[in-house]
């Protein structure tokens, strides 16, 4: 097996882990220093389609965090959890 690969798969590992712990907008940055990483050590060409879904994350995970310090989320939370100990049985239509 070529070290490289081994290599490449403990730093998306690596990144991974890492991105977990921290949770939240970390997870989209830890994405970026893996791609960048990967573009200037092991010299890989990064595709459109990972930038693109790294940005989207970025900015989903942006909004989420923003609405959780405004305390828009625990809002949101009531509101659901009203909505489904009201209509248990529509659990699988409501919950997603």
């Amino acid at each position: 097996m070529d070290i490289s690969i081994v290599l490449e798969f403990l730093v998306i590992l690596f990144c991974l882990l890492v991105g977990a712990h921290y949770g939240g907008f970390a997870l989209g940055l830890i994405g970026g220093v893996g791609v960048l990483i990967f573009t200037f050590v092991f010299h890989l060409q990064p595709g459109k389609p990972p930038i693109d879904v790294l940005l989207t994350i970025m900015a989903v995970l942006g909004c989420a965090s923003v609405l959780q310090t405004a305390g828009g989320l625990n809002v949101m939370m009531r509101f659901a959890e009203k909505i489904l100990r009201r209509h248990p049985k529509q659990i699988t239509l409501l919950a997603p």
